[in-house]
């Protein structure tokens, strides 16, 4: 899975139009751990949130590995938007909400939250192990449109 953090799922279909394989330096292969990669003619559609995302292919050219270019937002193999997850995982952590009252807030079964919480608190502790200093996530609230989850920053580093 490849992400391009720059860009969010409100100027992803502009960019990803006309983007090179430029934009995937320091993109890691899932497959063989590369990061040489080349952007494809090839166009995928998925279900993302409430609606679907046009996004382009991307191959590794030491291994031939397919991989979706997606937005920051778009969690792997899943079809909610980062920012649904992190609200899932405050809910329950921080506000000590039951998983039943986040599950039906958020329209899915309640095995799908506790994925969630347990998923996404493996990949703070596994980012942290990793030295990527202490995780502040920002949560930005935008008058013109949903709200916005952003990571912090990397010092140069991509959290593909």
């Amino acid at each position: 899975m490849v992400h391009v953090p720059a860009w969010d799922v409100t100027t992803y279909r502009a960019k990803i139009a006309t983007a090179t394989s430029a934009v995937l330096a320091g993109c890691v292969c899932a497959r063989c751990g590369s990061s040489e990669f080349v952007l494809t003619g090839t166009w995928f559609v998925r279900f993302l949130g409430s609606g679907t995302l046009r996004g382009r292919r991307a191959v590794c050219t030491v291994c031939g590995h397919d991989e979706r270019v997606l937005p920051c937002e778009a969690v792997p193999s899943k079809t909610c938007e980062i920012a649904t997850v992190i609200d899932a995982f405050r809910l329950c952590v921080r506000d000590r909400k039951t998983v039943a009252f986040v599950a039906r807030k958020h329209g899915v079964a309640p095995g799908t939250v506790r994925n969630w919480v347990r998923g996404l608190w493996a990949r703070v502790v596994a980012l942290h192990a990793q030295g990527r200093g202490s995780l502040h996530w920002t949560w930005h609230e935008r008058s013109d449109g949903p709200s916005r989850v952003m990571a912090p920053p990397t010092r140069g580093r991509d959290v593909a």
